[in-house]
C-alpha cells in the first residue's frame, strides 16, 4: 500500500509539474477528441475554460454551481478530476474521522480529488484560531505526503 501512496504521489507531483506551463486555449484549438470525450463524460457543464499544458488539456467547469477541474489527455483519456464537493455531501466516514482526528475544527471547503487509481478528499479545516488542510482517502485516514495542486 505504501508503494501505491508513493507512485500516486509521484504521478501527482508530475502531473502539476506539467500545469505550470499551461496557457488559455479557444475551445475550437481544442482537438475534436478531447473536446468529444469531455462533453460525452460532463454534458451538464457550463462555464467551460481550456487551457494547453505541455502533455494534457486542462478544463476548468462548472456544473450545478460546483466548480471542477479536468485533465485530458491527447486522446481524450481523463488523467485527473478535481470536484468541489458540499461539505454536508462528504461521506460519513471522512465526518468522523475529522471530527474524532481534529476536534476543535470544522470543515469548511471540500474538493474531490481523482486519478484513475487514487480518490482522495481535500479538506480546509478552521478552528477558532487556526486553519489548515489535510488529504483524507475515503475511509477518512490523513493521506500524509499526497501532493495535488
Amino acid at each position: 500500500m505504501k508503494n501505491v501512496k508513493y507512485w500516486s504521489s509521484l504521478l501527482i507531483a508530475g502531473l502539476f509539474v506539467l500545469t505550470a506551463s499551461a496557457q488559455d486555449l479557444p475551445s475550437h484549438q481544442v482537438p475534436s477528441v478531447v473536446i468529444n470525450a469531455f462533453k460525452s463524460k460532463f454534458p451538464k457543464a457550463s462555464d467551460v475554460d481550456w487551457e494547453r499544458g505541455k502533455a494534457h488539456f486542462e478544463v476548468e467547469f462548472e456544473i450545478d454551481r460546483l466548480d471542477h477541474e479536468v485533465w485530458l489527455d491527447r486522446e481524450g483519456t481523463i488523467l485527473r478530476h478535481q470536484q468541489e464537493v458540499k461539505v454536508r455531501s462528504l461521506p460519513e466516514k471522512i465526518k468522523t474521522s475529522v471530527r474524532d482526528l481534529y476536534p476543535r475544527y470544522r470543515i469548511i471547503e471540500a474538493d474531490k480529488l481523482q486519478t484513475e487509481k487514487v480518490t482522495a478528499y481535500k479538506l480546509e479545516l478552521i478552528s477558532f484560531t487556526k486553519k489548515t488542510e489535510i488529504i483524507v482517502d475515503e475511509k477518512g485516514k490523513v493521506l500524509e505526503g499526497f501532493i495535488w495542486n
